[in-house]
């Protein structure tokens, strides 16, 4: 059911043309019940992407603090991109540093979220750690 304000249709997924409608009534308890449902709650894969977007941001802030410019995962990526070619003879301590942070994020860290079997496990997890998966796999410093 679609409504438009003071008229609406009804869209049928079998090929049938839409049926118009002027009177919302019949169908406002199904309306009433759509909008009050509760989500469903996220799967593990979904909390995955999630948790992988928390390492990303975790990641910008810990590379900005070595490099200043590089304050966004765009500029990171650009970086890394040119980073053989142009920046590696000449790069800064501070710029090896972000790197290997890149490096973690990129390599490190997708393949132990995805290793992650529970929500427990997964929610134990803290990007903001020294040792976000507790078992030695640390951050770059």
């Amino acid at each position: 059911v679609q409504w438009f304000g003071a008229a609406g249709e009804i869209e049928y997924n079998d090929g049938r043309a839409h049926e118009p409608i002027t009177d919302i009534t019949p169908f406002q308890i199904f309306i009433t019940r759509w909008n009050d449902a509760e989500p469903a709650p996220p799967t593990l894969a979904q909390l995955k992407v999630v948790k992988g977007e928390e390492f990303k941001a975790e990641a910008v802030i810990r590379v900005a603090i070595q490099v200043p410019d590089w304050d966004s995962i765009e500029a990171i990526k650009t970086v890394a991109g040119m980073w053989v070619s142009h920046l590696a003879g000449n790069a800064t301590v501070a710029q090896l540093k972000a790197k290997d942070i890149y490096l973690y994020i990129r390599n490190t860290v997708p393949p132990k979220i995805m290793a992650i079997t529970t929500e427990a496990n997964l929610a134990a997890v803290d990007p903001t750690s020294d040792d976000p998966f507790g078992d030695g796999t640390s951050w770059p410093v």
